[in-house]
């Protein structure tokens, strides 16, 4: 689960009765949608405000942090959601001029 508003990212068990905060070692700025890969590493999309975005990537086992950015024009703006699609490419939804980027 994310929390928007105070920067941070919840695994929740599923009887809802319990929650860990996700330590980090840069903070997370604003992030929204979430999802998993096979490999277990876990990708965030993260909202900075009008200087852009990114995605990170987390691999829990490593207590290791990655970030995609993009630069030039396909750069991210405003990035909201994310998901895992067939073939295992990464689809992207920047709100901002409403794109979806596939990796």
């Amino acid at each position: 689960m994310s929390d928007f508003n105070l920067h941070n990212i919840y695994a929740v068990e599923l009887d809802m009765r319990s929650k860990m905060t996700l330590r980090q070692t840069v903070p997370l700025s604003r992030p929204s949608g979430l999802a998993v890969d096979p490999c277990g590493n876990l990708l965030v999309c993260e909202s900075r405000g009008p200087g852009g975005g990114s995605v990170r990537v987390i691999n829990p086992k490593e207590a290791m942090m990655l970030s995609l950015e993009n630069t030039g024009p396909m750069k991210f703006v405003q990035p909201m959601d994310i998901s895992i699609c067939r073939g295992n490419f990464v689809c992207v939804v920047d709100m901002a001029g409403s794109r979806i980027r596939v990796f």
